[in-house]
C-alpha cells in the first residue's frame, strides 16, 4: 500500500471509546501516513493506553507516546509536532475521523503545488455520535486547486478547519506551532498564518468529520471573559512585528477589509498595514474594525460583543 511523507499526530485524553473509529479510518486510507504518533495526555478514566498499545502491536506505523502528566491539548500537539520528521503533518483528534481518500487527495494537491503551505477540505461535522453529517461546503471552488495568499485572504470567511488540514511541517514550525496563549484559537492562528504566507490548496469535498461533543475542548470556549481575553491575545499576535507580513496581507487593499469593516478609502490608504493602524487609526475606526472582524469570522458569542471592543482595543493601543 502506498505511503505519504506524512505524520499523523493523534491527541487523546480519556477518549478510548472513540479511538477505534479514528484509528481505523486513518490506517485504512488508500494512501497511508508514514507514521502515526498517538499521544495520550495521561488518561486516567478509561483504557486508552490499552487500546493504543493494541494498535501499535498490530501495525508498525503506530507509535504510542504517553505524557507523564496531563499537559493539555495545545502542549500535547506541540510535542507531537516536535516528534515528527516528515514533510507533512495532520493534527488529529481522537473523537474526529477521516473518510476514504482524505490523505491521498490532500497530499496529491500539496505534491502538485509545492508553494502551498497546507491543504484543507470542507469543514464537515456531525453533532454527537448519532447526529446527521453536515457537509458545510466552503464555496471556494468546485474542483481541487491552489489559492495564493491574497486569494486565501479574500475567500476565507471563518477559519481553516483544523481537523481537515494537512500542513507542511516546516512553515508550521516557523509559526511556533500552536501558540499556548491562544488556547482554542491556536490552530486557527497557526493555519491562517501558514495559508496567508504560502497559500493553500483546497479539495472541495467532505473527507474529514469533526464530531461536536458536549465535553470537547472548545464546546463552551467561545463565550465569556476568557474568550474575550483570548481574542485580544489573537489580535496582539497579529499586530506584533513577528507577524508583520501577515498583518500586511490583512490591509484593506488586499483582504476586502477582513480587519477593517469597509472603512473609508482615504483612511485606509493613510493607515496602511495593521502595524501602522495600531498607532494612527482613530479609536472609533478601530472599534468598527474589531466589530467587523468578529462578525465576519464568527468569533464570540452574542454576549461578548459589548465588551469585546474594549478588550481587543486595549491590545491595539
Amino acid at each position: 500500500m502506498p505511503t505519504a511523507n506524512l505524520t499523523v499526530v493523534l491527541a487523546n485524553y480519556n477518549h478510548a471509546r472513540y479511538l477505534p473509529r479514528s484509528l481505523d479510518a486513518i490506517l485504512s486510507q488508500s494512501v497511508r501516513p508514514r507514521e502515526l504518533i498517538a499521544l495520550d495526555d495521561a488518561s486516567t478514566k478509561d483504557n486508552s493506553l490499552e487500546v493504543l498499545d493494541g494498535y501499535a502491536r498490530r501495525d508498525s506505523i503506530v507509535r504510542v507516546v504517553r505524557n507523564e502528566k496531563n499537559l493539555g491539548v495545545v502542549p500535547t500537539y506541540n510535542k507531537g509536532i516536535g516528534l515528527a520528521a516528515t514533510e507533512y503533518l495532520l493534527l488529529a483528534a481522537a473523537d474526529d475521523y477521516l473518510l476514504p481518500g482524505f490523505i491521498e487527495k490532500g497530499v496529491a494537491q500539496l505534491d502538485a503545488h509545492r508553494e502551498a503551505g497546507l491543504c484543507f477540505t470542507y469543514d464537515s461535522y456531525a453533532v454527537g455520535d448519532t447526529g446527521a453529517l453536515v457537509a458545510n461546503p466552503s464555496g471556494w471552488c468546485t474542483s481541487p486547486g491552489f489559492f495564493p495568499p491574497d486569494e486565501v485572504c479574500r475567500l476565507v470567511r471563518h477559519c481553516l478547519p483544523g481537523h481537515a488540514v494537512i500542513c507542511r511541517r516546516e512553515p508550521l514550525v516557523k509559526v511556533g506551532g500552536f501558540l499556548a496563549e491562544l488556547a482554542w484559537y491556536s490552530d486557527w492562528f497557526a493555519f491562517l498564518t501558514v495559508a496567508f504566507r504560502h497559500g493553500a490548496c483546497h479539495v472541495p469535498e467532505t473527507l474529514a468529520i469533526r464530531v461536536l461533543q458536549e465535553d470537547s475542548y472548545s464546546a463552551n470556549a467561545r463565550q465569556g471573559p476568557r474568550n474575550v481575553e483570548l481574542l485580544g491575545a489573537f489580535f496582539d499576535r497579529i499586530a506584533s512585528p513577528e507577524f508583520a507580513d501577515v498583518a500586511a496581507l490583512l490591509s484593506p487593499q488586499r483582504s476586502r477589509d477582513v480587519l477593517w469593516n469597509r472603512s473609508r478609502p482615504r483612511r485606509r490608504e493613510a493607515a496602511g498595514s495593521l502595524g501602522i493602524a495600531r498607532a494612527r487609526v482613530p479609536q472609533r475606526l478601530r472599534a468598527r474594525s474589531v466589530r467587523g472582524t468578529v462578525k465576519r469570522f464568527g468569533w464570540g458569542g452574542a454576549g461578548d460583543g459589548r465588551v469585546l471592543s474594549r478588550a481587543v482595543l486595549a491590545t491595539l493601543r
